[in-house]
């Protein structure tokens, strides 16, 4: 019986002694060069953040900075990269120079638009890039989208395959 007590007065103060132990909020910096007009660009960038913190109920929040308020556009990937941010919205087209298989969606006349774009990424070309790109710049790819068509500008017509040749083509 005095075991029994004492098991009981031990279960008594272990239970008192519990206390509800309450989640750390991790606040994650999230940065984009592009302004809050760019309203194609930031608005699922913010969306993606909301969506975070409603899934782990608060426990996961951002800091937002836009507008190049902490890295220029040439600066967000390898700030990424480092763990100066934590998520990010790089422009592809400028990291060329670090991992040339990011410009596959800026070919001139690869593509016929947005959608097909899109379609082939969907369709395994993002994944034939995303360890290239995860393996350079220590960072994971949650996503990618293919943004507004580029124009092309020559100082003459180019109306024939002749006009082409010994041409040097740049995308920015």
């Amino acid at each position: 019986m005095k075991k029994f007590l004492l098991l009981i007065i031990c279960l008594v103060l272990a239970l008192c002694s519990v206390t509800t132990v309450y989640a750390k909020t991790q606040t994650l910096i999230f940065s984009t060069m592009f302004p809050e007009s760019y309203t194609y660009i930031f608005d699922p960038g913010i969306d993606f953040c909301k969506k975070v913190e409603a899934r782990t109920n608060g426990e996961v929040k951002f800091d937002i900075f836009h507008s190049k308020q902490l890295f220029g556009g040439k600066e967000e990937f390898a700030a990424v990269g480092r763990g100066e941010i934590d998520v990010g919205i790089p422009h592809d087209i400028y990291h060329t120079g670090e991992v040339p298989e990011l410009g596959i969606t800026s070919l001139p006349f690869l593509f016929e638009n947005v959608d097909q774009t899109m379609y082939m990424l969907r369709a395994g070309l993002k994944e034939k890039v995303r360890p290239i790109l995860e393996k350079k710049n220590n960072c994971v790819l949650l996503g990618w989208v293919v943004f507004d068509p580029y124009n092309f500008y020559s100082r003459k017509p180019i109306t024939s395959m002749e006009d082409i040749k010994g041409k040097v083509w740049a995308v920015s």
